[in-house]
Formats: C-alpha cells, sequence, structure tokens
C-alpha cells in the first residue's frame, strides 16, 4: 500500500477543493469546515477566489436567480465567512427573512442549522441595528429549544451560545471538531486526513520546542 506524505495530501486537497469553485454552497460549507480544522492557512489562494466570487454574489443579493440566496443557512455562512476574511458585506442580506414589521419570522425557529448559522453571523456585527435584532432572535430561540433536539444538535447549539466560532482558537478546537463531524458522517476523508496530519506535526513541533526550553 503506497502511504502518501503530507504535501501530497495536502495538493490533492487543494485539487478538490478547486473541484467546488463553481459551486457557491459547497464551496462555503468546505471553507467554514477548513476553517474550523484549523487548516484554511494551507489553501490561501483558493480561498481568496472562493470569497470574491461570494463577494459578487453577495453585491447582487437582490437577484432572485441566484438560489442559495433563499436559505437562511447559507446565507448567514456566506455573510460570516466574508466578514471574517475582511469582505465588508452589507447586513441588508437578511432583510428577505424578516417581516415587514422589520422582525424576524417566527418560521425560522422550525430551522435550527439557519438559526445556529444567523447566531453565528450576527457575532461579526459593528454596531448595524439588523445584526443586533439577529443576536437576540437567535440567541433567545436556540436557547430555548436546547433541550428539545438531539444530543449532538444540544450539544452544537451549548457550544455556539458558550463560544462563537470566531472567538474559538482553531488549534483548540480542532479535535473535536473532526470528532463531531466523524460521528455525523459529513467529513470528507482527504480533508480530515490533512487535519489530522497537520494537528500531529503542530503538536509535535510544540512539544519538541517544549522540551528545548526546559532544557535551558
Amino acid at each position: 500500500m503506497v502511504h502518501l506524505n503530507f504535501e501530497q495530501k495536502l495538493e490533492m486537497a487543494r485539487e478538490a477543493l478547486t473541484s467546488q469553485l463553481k459551486d457557491p454552497t459547497s464551496a462555503m460549507e468546505t471553507l467554514d469546515m477548513l476553517q474550523q480544522l484549523g487548516i484554511d492557512y494551507h489553501f490561501s489562494e483558493e480561498i481568496d477566489t472562493i470569497t470574491q466570487s461570494l463577494y459578487q454574489i453577495f453585491s447582487t443579493y437582490n437577484d432572485s436567480s441566484i438560489s442559495f440566496m433563499d436559505s437562511l443557512q447559507h446565507v448567514a455562512l456566506g455573510f460570516r465567512l466574508l466578514r471574517q476574511y475582511g469582505y465588508y458585506t452589507c447586513p441588508d442580506v437578511f432583510s428577505r427573512f424578516m417581516n415587514k414589521q422589520g422582525h424576524f419570522d417566527v418560521a425560522l425557529c422550525q430551522d435550527l442549522r439557519g438559526l445556529l448559522s444567523l447566531y453565528e453571523a450576527s457575532q461579526m456585527g459593528i454596531g448595524e441595528d439588523i445584526l443586533y435584532k439577529a443576536n437576540k432572535f437567535s440567541a433567545e430561540n436556540l436557547q430555548a429549544c436546547i433541550d428539545h433536539v438531539g444530543v449532538e444538535m444540544g450539544k452544537k447549539i451549548k457550544q455556539a451560545l458558550e463560544q462563537p466560532i470566531h472567538l474559538s482558537l482553531p488549534r483548540n478546537t480542532s479535535r473535536q471538531y473532526i470528532c463531531q463531524l466523524q460521528r455525523e458522517h459529513e467529513m470528507n476523508n482527504l480533508f480530515k486526513e490533512v487535519a489530522i496530519m497537520d494537528f500531529n506535526y503542530v503538536q509535535s513541533l510544540h512539544e519538541s520546542e517544549f522540551s528545548e526550553v526546559l532544557r535551558w
């Protein structure tokens, strides 16, 4: 059996990510996964391409031909990713999920993944009223349902409310995220292998540095 080294695995992962560039939803979901695994820094060029494309889409968010813009989960995910990577995205993209009174539609409470995504996106606010409303609406409704959902979803909600993604240190949470995705059978094995190899390498590097400090 041929065992590929880290650089070979990384190149295969780059090719896999590049193949998703024409599908915004797949690209967003993979980018989110890479970010939470703490290995997105290996894919800077591909991420630049993804975020530039997303920025163009979000700049024309009123275009009804963009199907994923009707999904709260994907709109919120794209919004958060763009702001995390330094793009100013107008929070008016969320107006389509609000009623005529300017409040978020209560029907959204049935979409737990969408609510979670909205909560994470609301953390990227810089004083905008719509994101304040998004935070209050999503936090209250997530808290209200935390004891009435499955174990895994309950864990996700509790973790998000305690420590939103953008405040987490990927290196400290990547192992937990790997285990979580393995249980849900959602993870691409290639990216999982890259994440594990990267995690083990960084751990061994830190241990070596720590040993050197102790020696001195």
